[in-house]
């Protein structure tokens, strides 16, 4: 099973600017989730990846691509995911999400895993 996961030109995670949270995704590489995290976050289909970039700034657009991976392990919906991605706002995400605290509706076809190989 292949699923897309958005990342920046030098891959590493997209919406992160916490060091501890972003990731890097190099080719050939296996990728484990940040303990406590809701996981990696995929898209089920390269569309979705696509509409996902849509929504973002132009400075986030130029500096992004998408590449595939392959999930391990089972895939899962979030219910909800931090709203916003600074250093900040997503340590406070964690620290109420059982609240809804500054949390949002997840993009249309995220899925998130424990793990995942990068094919590209």
């Amino acid at each position: 099973m292949i699923a897309y996961k958005v990342v920046r030109q030098d891959r590493s995670s997209i919406s992160v600017s916490a060091e501890e949270y972003c990731l890097r995704y190099d080719k050939r590489t296996l990728v484990k989730a940040i303990p406590g995290s809701l996981g990696i976050f995929c898209f089920e289909k390269k569309e979705n990846a696509v509409d996902f970039l849509d929504y973002q700034s132009i400075p986030v657009k130029n500096d992004s691509r998408i590449i595939e991976v392959e999930p391990i392990g089972e895939g899962r919906v979030p219910y909800e995911i931090s709203l916003f991605t600074s250093s900040y706002s997503i340590k406070r995400f964690y620290n109420h999400c059982q609240q809804g605290f500054g949390a949002c509706t997840p993009p249309r076809g995220t899925v998130c895993y424990d793990e995942v190989l990068v094919l590209e």
